[in-house]
């Protein structure tokens, strides 16, 4: 699959003694592994002599589920801690200057940080499947809450009974919200890939198998897909996940601008980075957190402002999700004072 391509990464073919632009160009091939929003890939990265500039790519703005770009923004900052992790990894200082259009990172020379989360880059995967039902054995948990987040952000885990039913009663109104909006209906179908030639041609957006499909002509699955994309069905099968799995957590945050958001993705990169390492499978259900007046009511749970909901546990392996080719999402900018 030609997707999947970049998930092969030889940590010992960064170019040490190449060129800036090169080494840099290196570490951009971790960067975009990142989780992101319906896996839209909605970023652009410029490489500007000593310096990587991820912009967002509003071309692959989600209209309907992500209005005000928030779930965007998160996933630049996802890439942004891939690019920490990585550099390091490879010997770089950095510095990180966001504003409202653009996240900077400047790299200079320094020593190698060795960390665990990089080597984990490669092995995330966003897993749909239903977990078993297995509890998460305390010193793995110990393990999990230990992880440093972002200042302003924090990570949730759901202990109380009440609270994990209110949960997903929020998930469940989520749905007979969106699910009645032909505009969703279209927006959702228009993210998904019905087989190999699709997944091949786009490189992007929710495969057949990560959604545990069949492969079918495009415009068989699209109108099969729209059948059962229904209240009463999806409202069953994201119960029967929630309550399958071994915890929710919920990505939150004390203030809700765009470099909340910025932050908000490196913590949500780190924990899914810990949870791989602890062999922990996750996925999203961010249904309360697209809708305004249910991001409302869970942010009474949460006394502060809900970005992402994350059910975790242990599912059968699934495929990772494809990516672009780097040249599809990079510019570099020749330095022209170089001979």
């Amino acid at each position: 699959m030609a997707g999947l391509k970049g998930w092969v990464i030889e940590e010992n073919s960064f170019p040490k003694k190449g060129k800036i632009e090169e080494q840099l160009e290196f570490l951009i091939r971790y960067a975009v592994l990142a989780p992101n929003s319906h896996n839209t890939q909605p970023w652009k990265f410029k490489i500007e002599k000593n310096k990587i500039i991820i912009f967002p790519d509003y071309s692959k703005k989600l209209k309907i589920i992500d209005k005000n770009n928030r779930e965007l923004w998160i996933s630049l900052g996802c890439a942004l801690e891939n690019l920490l992790l990585s550099g390091r990894n490879f010997g770089f200082n950095i510095k990180i200057k966001t504003d409202e259009e653009k996240i900077i990172v400047s790299f200079t020379k320094g020593k190698v940080i060795k960390d665990n989360l990089f080597e984990q880059i490669t092995k995330r995967v966003t897993n749909k499947r239903k977990a078993k039902r297995i509890l998460i054995k305390p010193e793995i948990l110990q393990d999990l809450k230990r992880t440093r987040f972002e200042k302003g952000t924090n990570a949730f885990l759901l202990e109380d009974k009440e609270d994990i039913e209110k949960v997903i009663e929020l998930v469940k109104e989520g749905n007979d919200i969106l699910l009645k909006d032909p505009n969703f209906i279209k927006e959702s179908i228009n993210l998904m890939r019905f087989n190999l030639s699709e997944v091949n041609k786009y490189k992007d957006g929710l495969t057949y198998k990560s959604m545990d499909m069949p492969s079918t002509p495009a415009g068989f699955g699209k109108i099969v897909t729209t059948m059962f994309l229904k209240p009463k069905y999806v409202n069953k099968e994201d119960e029967e996940k929630l309550r399958n799995s071994s915890g929710i957590i919920i990505i939150t945050s004390t203030s809700d601008e765009k470099k909340d958001w910025v932050k908000v993705g490196k913590t949500t990169q780190k924990l899914l980075l810990k949870l791989t390492s602890l062999g922990i499978s996750y996925s999203f259900l961010n249904q309360p957190c697209e809708i305004s007046k249910l991001r409302k009511k869970l942010q009474k749970i949460t006394k502060e402002f809900p970005q992402l909901i994350i059910r975790i546990g242990y599912a059968k392996d699934i495929s990772h999700a494809p990516r672009k080719e780097i040249g599809e999402v990079l510019e570099i900018v020749q330095n022209k004072n170089k001979k």
